[in-house]
């Protein structure tokens, strides 16, 4: 009897950890480039939290929240992680983003607004469902890509945390090969407002505006990243980003694990 608390404990740690889950943004989660998410389609439970990766070299996408009649337009109060790139040197930690699943009861659906290059990339697939029906349904995946792919318009949203059913407390944050540099990507044009390094070797890719341009500026030698950035601190425990496509567990279960001697790896 003495061991059912400990184990009870331990279930309990572990059974939350599982609860969340990443998609990749822009790559087959091997590091191969697509017009997709992956995976496409998932389950996630009241509360728990959905990563979003962006590791898609070279490239510039979005998670926006529409809806499965009009795949390709923003829903009304939808959220929006804004245009974000994918990493732009060998080495450097990809962008995430943390969404939080607040209502089960109904399917979210999002995409990709991007439509640079010549390419519309809800149209050719970039979509993904949480929660959707079952395969089989009317409404299922199949069918919510099969829109997409016929959609004649694509919205482009402005970069909201809280959306419908799901929301986020910061916008996407990355940090280089370097271990010093924050990266938020917010612009509805899809363009980005570089800081130069300082002094103290920090830099901050900060949110950029919807006119479409980039600017660049030298910041002062305290290096301090903006406002709307979400620095990558060493505090010791962990807000469930993504670390090179892992999940990192907060500082609580390590320590139940570490309690009773047991790996979570």
């Amino acid at each position: 009897m003495r061991y059912a608390a400990p184990v009870s404990v331990l279930a309990l740690a572990t059974a939350a950890l599982a609860q969340d889950q990443i998609v990749h943004v822009g790559t087959d989660g091997s590091g191969n480039k697509i017009l997709g998410f992956t995976p496409q389609s998932i389950t996630a439970s009241q509360g728990s939290v959905v990563t979003f990766v962006f590791d898609a070299p070279g490239s510039m996408h979005n998670v926006a929240q529409s809806s499965f009649a009009t795949p390709c337009e923003p829903v009304q109060n939808g959220f929006n992680s804004g245009f974000t790139p994918g990493p732009a040197a060998s080495g450097d930690t990809p962008a995430t983003w943390n969404l939080t699943i607040t209502d089960v009861s109904k399917p979210i659906w999002f995409y990709c607004a991007q439509t640079t290059g010549g390419t519309t990339h809800c149209t050719n697939g970039m979509v993904g469902a949480i929660n959707a029906p079952a395969p089989g349904a009317t409404n299922d995946v199949s069918h919510f890509v099969a829109l997409a792919s016929s959609a004649t318009a694509v919205g482009t949203p402005s970069p909201a945390l809280a959306g419908v059913e799901a929301s986020a407390s910061a916008f996407p944050t990355a940090v280089s090969s370097s271990g010093a540099n924050s990266q938020t990507a917010v612009g509805s044009s899809g363009a980005t407002s570089q800081t130069a390094p300082s002094s103290g070797g920090s830099s901050t890719n900060s949110a950029a505006a919807t006119s479409g341009t980039s600017a660049s500026s030298g910041s002062g030698s305290a290096g301090s990243s903006s406002t709307a950035s979400q620095s990558a601190s060493t505090t010791g425990t962990t807000n469930n980003a993504a670390v090179g496509g892992v999940v990192e567990r907060s500082g609580l279960v390590w320590a139940v694990a570490a309690a009773f001697g047991v790996a979570l790896l």
